[in-house]
């Protein structure tokens, strides 16, 4: 949750509190209030949703560098010296490639999983040159963890950007909630300068940068939409 959207949370139970000390019968501001509640409650599930999103991708993203490593640096290379190595007694061996290190994590994992397809076609003959016998069961269960990893980084990506969209909406609903609120609240209060100061107070928005409080509180989760990528 960004520190906009955290403020306006802060406000809505502010006034939330304050509506609560000095309730009314009215049934517009009956329905405000509960609908303020709701929104509260929204934000605080949208905000562990957008966490949890952010969280999910990184373990992801921790989890797919260490096994794309693997397999370049270990499995794949021995799988592809080994074939380039056999190719002048086998000719069917050519075309055994090592994926180049700077290539996205699609190209990757396309090269990955062409790699060990090419490597089941041609098993006899690799054995034959030196592969070791459980390298092949090995690589095909690492290119799949490999492919679980990516798609449960996309997973998280996704719900971190579907909750902060939710985030800015809900935010932006509550914000209506409180002007409905407050256009009650100005006529109740009318010749009663403390209450209607006090509210002021309650249905205030923070503006200004980020304090050092908040920035701690932020952290990378809370970014928007924009500011996370997918898997390069």
């Amino acid at each position: 949750m960004n520190r906009i959207i955290r403020r306006k949370k802060t406000m809505a139970e502010k006034v939330r509190d304050f509506s609560r000390a000095n309730p009314s019968t009215n049934p517009a501001f009956v329905a405000a209030l509960g609908r303020l509640d709701q929104g509260i409650l929204k934000l605080t599930e949208l905000e562990n949703t957008q966490t949890g999103g952010f969280t999910s991708k990184h373990s992801a993203t921790v989890r797919r560098r260490t096994l794309r490593r693997r397999l370049r640096e270990g499995l794949l290379r021995h799988l592809v010296t080994v074939a380039q190595d056999g190719a002048a007694r086998h000719p069917q061996l050519d075309g055994f490639r090592l994926p180049e290190h700077n290539i996205t994590t699609g190209a990757f994992q396309v090269q990955a999983r062409k790699l060990l397809d090419q490597g089941l076609a041609r098993k006899d003959l690799l054995l034959e040159c030196g592969l070791s016998p459980e390298l092949l069961d090995d690589l095909k269960a690492v290119v799949d963890h490999f492919d679980a990893a990516v798609a449960a980084g996309n997973d998280g990506l996704l719900g971190h950007v579907m909750a902060s969209a939710a985030l800015k909406r809900v935010s932006d609903e509550i914000m209506q909630v409180v002007e409905i609120m407050d256009g009650i609240n100005r006529y109740r209060f009318e010749g009663q300068p403390e209450l209607m100061a006090a509210w002021d107070s309650a249905k205030h928005v923070v503006t200004g940068p980020a304090t050092a409080e908040e920035k701690a509180e932020e952290g990378p989760a809370a970014s928007g939409a924009g500011e996370m990528k997918p898997a390069a």
